[in-house]
């Protein structure tokens, strides 16, 4: 599944301060729920070598990254 993060135009000539704010913050909370949605492969390879260098053994490790829901505040 491919997602787009989104950047609107948060500044117009002539906005009130609260206004800008306001829409920056809608755009971010849309960007973190995309990203809250995107999973990604992680690989971990290890290799051990003989006294020539040559590769003697080789182990991965592979996992599925699902990012957690995370509560997320705004200090007042």
């Amino acid at each position: 599944m491919r997602t787009r993060l989104h950047y609107r135009a948060v500044l117009r000539a002539g906005d009130d301060p609260k206004e800008i704010l306001r829409r920056a913050l809608n755009v971010n909370s849309h960007n973190h729920e995309l990203a809250l949605a995107y999973t990604y492969v992680e690989r971990d390879e290890q290799r051990t070598l003989d006294k020539a260098g040559a590769v003697a053994q080789r182990k991965s490790t592979t996992w599925d990254v699902i990012p957690l829901r995370r509560n997320r505040t705004i200090g007042a």
